[in-house]
């Protein structure tokens, strides 16, 4: 057998699938284990424009687009922006509306808040990760 045909049946081999199924993907690191822990619990966004959005965490991307699930939206308005009466002028009414499903991208994420017993359970360690990445 010759080097040439050597090299072309290595390369045969090394460009062919293997049989042994793929391993499943890891956590690169502990931030990323930190947001895998989160999914599926409660968590609640605040928007550019002042929305408050409650729900269960189903996805995030690397854009930082967020998808939740059995959501609650609560905004602020102006009462007066809606009718001609000067009676409401100044006050603030709380709107809530109740939504299946809501996609926030990312560009618009202002805050995201996790409860106290979630954090304490799942992401306590996320303080001493950020120092050491500093």
């Amino acid at each position: 057998m010759s080097i040439e045909s050597e090299t072309i049946e290595r390369q045969q081999q090394s460009s062919s699938p293997s049989s042994s199924p793929p391993s499943s993907p890891q956590p690169q690191n502990k931030l990323v284990t930190a947001v895998h822990a989160i999914l599926g619990k409660k968590i609640s966004c605040t928007l550019s424009d002042g929305r408050k959005l409650s729900g269960t965490l189903v996805c995030v991307d690397r854009l930082k687009n967020v998808i939740l699930c059995n959501v609650t939206e609560e905004r602020t308005i102006d009462p007066s922006h809606y009718n001609n009466s000067q009676e409401n002028k100044g006050k603030r009414c709380q709107i809530e509306r109740k939504l299946s499903q809501a996609l926030i991208p990312g560009k618009h994420l202002v805050r995201v808040e996790v409860p106290r017993p979630v954090y304490d359970h799942h992401l306590s360690n996320i303080r001493t990760i950020q120092q050491q990445t500093q």
